[in-house]
């Protein structure tokens, strides 16, 4: 397989992203920056210009080749000016102040998890119609992040003990689920692990 940083679906997100004076950085370590330890961000710089970043760290090339399409999903969100993205940014809230204080934001965690699942499924087609890689691995590892979230909106915490999320991953369903609804509908053996 040849390598996906080569791909035309590379070169098309690159051209999309810089042809609204954005940019596209890839980082050599395991995370963005911050006190988070996240893999990717899409964010607006200091002048306003939109930014995805992606941590390659010691990740296979087809997960975070698939964290920058997530991101680059967020990055549509925003270009297309969507109801879900800007019902959340009308919140002005930032991510950490839902990760940090869940029991004060709930509205504004479920305004974020649909805006997740948007991004998601947006994803996963990319995904799928291009014949990147296999896109029921990438949903499963997708729904994996979608129930912390969903743990944290039901218990107030986020699950960080990365070696619970691959086990997690390996049971989740392989297509997105609809709303952040059936997600708190946590299965069981994702509570044992998460928990």
């Amino acid at each position: 397989m040849s390598s996906l940083i080569n791909s035309k679906v590379f070169d098309i997100i690159k051209e999309d992203v810089e042809s609204l004076d954005g940019r596209i950085v890839l980082l050599k370590g395991n995370y963005c920056g911050g006190k988070s330890k996240c893999s990717g961000l899409f964010y607006m710089d200091s002048n306003d210009d939109p930014v995805i970043k992606v941590a390659k760290g010691n990740l296979e090339e087809e997960e975070w080749f698939g964290v920058l399409i997530h991101e680059y999903c967020h990055f549509i969100q925003w270009r297309d000016d969507s109801k879900l993205w800007n019902r959340f940014c009308d919140y002005d809230v930032t991510y950490s102040q839902i990760i940090l204080k869940p029991q004060k934001y709930k509205k504004e965690l479920a305004a974020l998890m649909e805006l997740e699942i948007d991004c998601e499924k947006c994803a996963a087609n990319i995904i799928k119609n291009n014949k990147l890689f296999d896109h029921k691995k990438y949903i499963q590892s997708a729904n994996a992040i979608l129930y912390k979230y969903a743990m944290l909106y039901k218990y107030n915490k986020w699950p960080s003990d990365n070696r619970k999320y691959q086990k997690v991953q390996d049971f989740c369903p392989t297509k997105i689920l609809k709303s952040y609804k059936e997600y708190l509908e946590i299965p069981e053996r994702v509570i044992q692990y998460y928990k």
